[in-house]
């Protein structure tokens, strides 16, 4: 019965394909669909020999129906006994047979399968007690039936011998497999655009920095920019001259403190006057001279009558400061300070009209943007190269052909 069946499943083994990673899937899926094509014939063949084994198993069931007792003597109890255990072993046999729903596709098959194979071990324990107990009555009939049972399952491992050759699990595996593979590949086709793209960004970026190095360049070799540098070294002196000056003034006030602060004791409404003194001098200076220079000489009078508390060296400074720090030197000092703000001032000016100040902060500004986002991309592409050296395709590929030598397929 089962000869047909078995040549039509025999098959030759072991070939070599000349194989591209990118064309791994359309093999895969070329071999699932051969392999379903085959799978779908055999089904074909397969279901009319089932149909068969069926119908045989049916007339043995009715066969053992039917069967009359060899020695009708037997007592009643005897009798009931083999009847009972008749009717139960045809009921589950039955049942079992009107449960089976043979696969009517491919995709069947595997359910098809896994159901028997959960299904069978019920009968086999179901009937192990009601077909002993039968054999001592209908011996022939009972192991025609089992025999036919045994057959349909030797008919459910053919097929699934069939169905593992031509749907083996590693063809599932190899999909699997193509499917990591081909995402890979696409994510590093995607790094590898990116990287491309970084790459085109860093050569323009170092363009930009070029342009704006040479115009740099250009604009610290143009006579404004020379112009500006002496202008520079001018106010460089005009801040210095006016710096002397305000230290000159903050020196002999400051010789004055201890006269000051005594002051105050004798003259308790200048004390805000004083205070601000102390906080802004040179500010108090400029603004309340008249008021500051009758309190000069109010302590230079003091000074000279009673000292003020004042002894030994801090009354000689105090006295000389209070008789240098006159009208005439003040007026002085404050009047070169003015005339150095103003030219300070012009001067700052005329750097700025130029423009060549801003315009190299502006292009500075510009160089260290640039060399910024330089560093940025070099950062990208440094991360895009190592995702690319630790890629898992030639693992993929590797893996895929190991599982393919299984079914005896070599992939050059």
């Amino acid at each position: 019965m089962f000869e047909f069946i078995k040549k039509l499943f025999k098959t030759e083994t072991g070939r070599t394909v000349q194989l591209k990673p990118e064309q791994f899937g359309s093999w895969v899926k070329d071999e699932r669909a051969k392999g379903e094509k085959a799978l779908a014939k055999s089904l074909e063949s397969w279901t009319s020999e089932w149909k068969a084994a069926v119908r045989q198993c049916d007339e043995r069931l009715d066969a053992l129906e039917k069967a009359e007792l060899v020695n009708p003597n037997i007592p009643e109890k005897h009798k009931s006994f083999m009847v009972g255990n008749r009717r139960e072993f045809l009921r589950r046999v039955q049942v079992f047979l009107e449960k089976i729903e043979i696969p009517k596709d491919v995709d069947e098959i595997t359910t098809f399968i896994q159901e028997w194979s959960a299904t069978m071990p019920e009968l086999v324990k179901g009937i192990g007690r009601p077909s002993a107990i039968l054999s001592e009555f209908f011996a022939t009939q009972v192991r025609d039936v089992t025999v036919a049972i045994a057959g349909m399952e030797n008919n459910v491992k053919l097929l699934a011998t069939e169905h593992a050759k031509q749907l083996p699990p590693e063809l599932i595996q190899l999909e699997a497999i193509d499917k990591s593979m081909q995402a890979e590949i696409s994510r590093l086709g995607d790094v590898e655009t990116s990287l491309a793209a970084s790459r085109r960004q860093l050569e323009k970026e170092d363009q930009k920095r070029k342009d704006t190095n040479a115009h740099i360049m250009e604009i610290e070799q143009s006579k404004d920019h020379v112009q500006v540098q002496k202008l520079r070294e001018e106010l460089i002196n005009i801040q210095d001259e006016a710096r002397k000056v305000k230290s000159d003034l903050v020196h002999a006030l400051s010789e004055l403190n201890d006269a000051l602060a005594r002051y105050v004791y004798f003259n308790p409404d200048k004390k805000k006057f004083i205070q601000d003194l102390n906080d802004s001098p040179l500010q108090v200076v400029a603004l309340k001279k008249k008021a500051f220079l009758d309190i000069v000489r109010d302590i230079d009078g003091r000074l000279r009558k009673t000292g003020m508390g004042l002894k030994d060296k801090k009354l000689q400074k105090a006295i000389a400061a209070s008789e240098l720090v006159n009208e005439q030197w003040l007026d002085q000092r404050l009047g070169l300070l003015s005339r150095l703000r103003a030219k300070e001032t012009e001067t700052i000016t005329s750097i700025n009209k130029t423009g060549v100040v801003e315009k190299l902060a502006q292009s500075r500004k510009e160089e260290i943007n640039i060399g910024e986002s330089i560093t940025r991309i070099r950062t990208d592409i440094e991360l895009l190269e190592k995702r690319i050296s630790v890629s898992q395709t030639s693992r993929h590929e590797q893996e895929f052909r190991d599982v393919a030598k299984k079914i005896g397929v070599i992939i050059n």
